[in-house]
């Protein structure tokens, strides 16, 4: 391990610099320090431990997915499952204040929500890009998502409006609890299974952002969530940006990687 992070200080891109070209299926790849993401990197054999989906979409207002006219701004999301419990997850929240809270009292409301028991959780998020990617501790790049025609560009905004009550219908779950299994994909060779199925009670993040990018209609149905690792998002596999390209008939696939860096709150 250690070819990616290895040159983090040669390519980084400021965070700020860059989140305006950010759009929905740029991948978000993160190297953890915590002991379980130690885990997964040594037993995946990867510098990658979690993998999350950005979101761009002004249709979370007030609850309804329908789209606010007073608001012209489209803003970004992490789509994730993740193992840490965190309370900024959108679906917890109105939609219509949580930006503007996040942007002008970052400090007080994070306090005030994760250590609220009520809203605070583990699994599946929705969280505002700007706080989930800068209070990470790791290291973390972005995989553009290139799409080629406005054909597909108009698909993807289309099913993503689509998929947004399946979104939100998801968030209740937790975090995968059977580490086994995610050790265990890393193992298998069965990425393709004979029938979709999208009933889980539990996700771990790479699993979620599979089942996401299926439902975006940029998978086909038979590559299996559950054998799926956050290494195989990245360049050091590129499994799944093989088969968004045979998807696609190579119209859409993901550039490499965009070691970011961060400006401080």
């Amino acid at each position: 391990m250690g070819k990616c992070v290895s040159k983090f200080e040669d390519t980084s891109r400021n965070f700020d610099d860059i989140k305006n070209s950010l759009k929905t299926g740029d991948i978000v790849l993160f190297s953890g320090e915590s002991e379980w993401s130690n885990i997964i990197k040594v037993a995946t054999d990867s510098n990658w431990s979690h993998v999350g989906m950005i979101v761009k979409t002004n249709r979370l207002n007030n609850n309804s997915f329908i789209r606010n006219e007073n608001d012209e701004d489209e803003n970004l999301y992490l789509w994730h499952s993740t193992d840490i419990p965190t309370g900024t997850s959108i679906f917890l929240h109105d939609y219509s204040k949580i930006n503007h809270r996040i942007n002008n009292n970052i400090n007080d409301f994070v306090q005030e929500i994760n250590f609220n028991p009520y809203f605070c959780k583990s699994g599946v998020q929705l969280n505002p890009l700007d706080y989930a990617l800068k209070s990470y501790r790791g290291k973390i790049a972005i995989r553009p998502l290139v799409v080629q025609s406005e054909k597909w560009e108009k698909m993807i905004e289309d099913n993503l409006i689509k998929i947004l009550p399946w979104m939100k219908n998801e968030s209740p779950k937790l975090y995968e609890q059977d580490y086994m299994s995610m050790l265990n994909a890393a193992k298998s060779s069965n990425m393709v299974s004979s029938r979709y199925d999208n009933s889980t009670d539990s996700y771990f993040c790479s699993e979620l952002t599979t089942h996401t990018y299926i439902k975006l209609n940029l998978l086909f149905e038979k590559v299996n969530p559950e054998a799926i690792t956050p290494k195989m998002f990245s360049t050091e596999n590129d499994l799944i940006n093989d088969s968004l390209r045979m998807k696609t008939n190579n119209q859409i696939y993901l550039d490499k990687e965009i070691f970011l860096s961060f400006n401080k709150f």
